[in-house]
C-alpha cells in the first residue's frame, strides 16, 4: 500500500490585478512600517515578478563594473610602480585607449542612469521626495561616478607635482573601494549574497545608539587628555580611538612619556612634590578610562552585535524583500526618466506593459484534524516499534 502521508498538495494561484510591479508599488513595499506583510507570499510574488524584470540590468552593470575594475587596477599598479599612468618614455597606446575607454564608458553610463533617475522619479511620484530610498545604494552611486569623474580628470590631465601624486592616490583608492561597495550592494538582491550580507548591515544599523554612548565617553576622555598633556591634538584623537575601539591602551594619553613605569619603574621617586597630584590624576583617569572603555564597553558592544545580528538573521526574508524591490524601482525610474525625455523611436525604453497578474505556488495547509490524526499515528508506530525491540530484548 502506498504511503501518502508524506506528499504536498501544491496549489498554483494568480494574482490579477492592473500594475502589480509599477513603482508606485514597489515604492509602497519599500516604505512600508509592516515588515510582516514583506513575508506574506503574494508581496514576495510581486517582488520576484519585478526583479526578475530588472535582473538583467543588474548583470549588466555588474560586468561593466567587472572591466572598470581591471582599468583602474592597471591604472594603479602603474602608478604604484612610475608614478605614472604609462610607463616612462611611452606614449598612450591602443591597450592604454581601451582601458581609459572602460573608465569613460562606465562613467557615461551611470551618469546617464543617475540623471534619468531624479527624471523618473519627478515624472512617477512629481517630486523628488524620499528619493535617496531606505539603504545607501544610490547615496554609494552618485560617490562613485563623482570620484570616477575626479580619476578620468586625473588620466586626462597627468601631472609630476607632489600634490597631483597626492589627489591621484586618494581618488584611485576611493574608486577601488567605492567600485567593491557598488558591486556589493548589486549582488545583495540575490539570495546567496543577501541573506548573509543583509544581516549584517542591519546590525550596523541597530548600533547607532551604543555608537552615540561611546563617542561621548571617547570625547571626555580626549578632553582629559588634551588638559593632562602637551601632545598634538592629532595624537589625542588617534590614541583616543586605539583605546576604544582597538583595545590599544595608551598611557601616553594622560601621563608623559617619561613616566613609563615599565621601562622606569623607579621614575616616580624623583619627581617634584607639586606635579605629584597632576600626575596621580592622570593615572586615576587613565584607569577609569581603561576599564570603561577597554572592558566594559567591549563586551557590551560584542553583546549588543550578537543580540542584533541574530535579531536581524531571524528577518532575512524581510530584508531580501525589500532590497529586491528597492532595486526594482531604481531600474524602472531610470527607465522611466529615458522615456520621458529620448524621442520614443530612439529607445526602446518606454514604460513597459505593466504585469497584469503574477503567479505562484503554495504548499496547502492540512486541516489541525488531520494533523492530529498524523501525531497519533507517528505516537502509534512510536509505541509499536518500542514494544518490538522489548520483545526482542527478552528472548
Amino acid at each position: 500500500m502506498q504511503d501518502l502521508r508524506k506528499q504536498v498538495v501544491v496549489k498554483v494561484i494568480r494574482l490579477k490585478q492592473n500594475g502589480l510591479t509599477h513603482p508606485v508599488v514597489l515604492r509602497g513595499l519599500v516604505f512600508t512600517p509592516n515588515d510582516k506583510s514583506l513575508e506574506s507570499e503574494q508581496i514576495q510574488a510581486i517582488v520576484s515578478a519585478a526583479f526578475t524584470e530588472c535582473s538583467f540590468d543588474l548583470f549588466g552593470e555588474v560586468i561593466m563594473n567587472m572591466f572598470l575594475w581591471v582599468s583602474i587596477s592597471v591604472f594603479t599598479c602603474r602608478y604604484r610602480t612610475y608614478y605614472s599612468f604609462v610607463p616612462p618614455h611611452h606614449h598612450w597606446a591602443t591597450f592604454d585607449n581601451v582601458l581609459l575607454f572602460f573608465v569613460v564608458m562606465p562613467w557615461l553610463i551611470n551618469l546617464g542612469k543617475l540623471l534619468f533617475g531624479v527624471q523618473g522619479h519627478r515624472v512617477t511620484f512629481g517630486r523628488l521626495e524620499n528619493y535617496w530610498l531606505r539603504r545607501n545604494r544610490l547615496l554609494v552611486w552618485w560617490l562613485q561616478t563623482v570620484v570616477q569623474l575626479v580619476v578620468i580628470v586625473q588620466l586626462w590631465r597627468e601631472g609630476r607635482s607632489v600634490w597631483f601624486r597626492s589627489v591621484a592616490s586618494i581618488s584611485l583608492a576611493s574608486c577601488g573601494a567605492l567600485l567593491w561597495i557598488q558591486m556589493l550592494f548589486l549582488a545583495s538582491p540575490f539570495t546567496p549574497i543577501g541573506t548573509r550580507f543583509l544581516p549584517i548591515v542591519s546590525a550596523w544599523g541597530d548600533m547607532a545608539s551604543f555608537l552615540l554612548v561611546s563617542a561621548f565617553l571617547l570625547l571626555a576622555s580626549a578632553q582629559a587628555s588634551y588638559a593632562l598633556t602637551e601632545m598634538p591634538l592629532a595624537t589625542i584623537a588617534i590614541d583616543t580611538y586605539l583605546m576604544g575601539f582597538i583595545g590599544e591602551i595608551q598611557p601616553q594619553l594622560f601621563v608623559a612619556k617619561t613616566l613609563d613605569l615599565d621601562a622606569n619603574p623607579d621614575t616616580l621617586s624623583g619627581l617634584d612634590s607639586t606635579e605629584v597630584p597632576r600626575i596621580g590624576f592622570g593615572f586615576f583617569i587613565l584607569m577609569v578610562s581603561s576599564f570603561i572603555l577597554m572592558v566594559s564597553m567591549a563586551n557590551i558592544f560584542i553583546q549588543v552585535m550578537g543580540d542584533a545580528y541574530n535579531r536581524n538573521k531571524e528577518m532575512v526574508q524581510i530584508q531580501l524583500t525589500r532590497a529586491r524591490a528597492e532595486e526594482s524601482l531604481i531600474t524602472m525610474l531610470w527607465m522611466a526618466g529615458a522615456a520621458s525625455l529620448l524621442p520614443r523611436r530612439c529607445c526602446h525604453l518606454g514604460p513597459r506593459d505593466r504585469r497584469e497578474f503574477v503567479w505562484f505556488t503554495r504548499g496547502e495547509q492540512r486541516a489541525p484534524r488531520e494533523r492530529t490524526l498524523q501525531e497519533l499515528a507517528a505516537k502509534i508506530d512510536h509505541i509499536d516499534r518500542l514494544m518490538t525491540e522489548t520483545a526482542s530484548a527478552k528472548t
